[in-house]
């Protein structure tokens, strides 16, 4: 018998894509939250941005929710290795570098809620850029109750 709780999945099953700095949901990327709550969310996302266009995200919360998110992905540079954005409030935006290609980062969080609502991953381009910024099909993400 497994004591390890359930999860509640958001899985993107086809590319969504902007031009715009506008901010605009990963469609299927959002989960319904219990209130009073804590929850471990895990993101695995494939995108592409351009590298004038750079990409910005952030999560929308319930209101009254607290916590925090980061991430890692690798350095697509000539002295590869592993970069980390840091721990960022799970109100504030973030910005990556875009890098003309498919891309592997893995987004990890930590929120606490009082108040039920959807938490839904945001993105778009820092820079407007004709080509489109993308989250790609197969990104996924879960959202474990926790105690944190």
């Amino acid at each position: 018998r497994s004591t390890r709780p359930a999860a509640i999945c958001g899985f993107q099953s086809v590319s969504s894509a902007t031009t715009g700095t506008t901010i605009v949901d990963a469609t299927e990327l959002g989960v319904a939250l219990a209130a009073n709550s804590k929850y471990r969310i895990d993101l695995w996302l494939i995108w592409n941005s351009p590298a004038a266009a750079d990409i910005k995200l952030q999560w929308s919360v319930p209101s009254g929710c607290t916590g925090h998110w980061t991430h890692t992905a690798q350095n697509l540079a000539a002295t590869a290795g592993t970069v980390y954005q840091g721990a960022l409030a799970i109100g504030t935006q973030g910005q990556w570098e875009g890098q003309a290609a498919d891309t592997f980062t893995r987004v990890s969080a930590t929120v606490k809620t009082t108040n039920a609502g959807t938490l839904q991953f945001q993105y778009a381009q820092n820079t407007a850029h004709a080509s489109n910024t993308t989250i790609k099909a197969n990104s996924h993400m879960r959202a474990f109750l926790a105690n944190l």
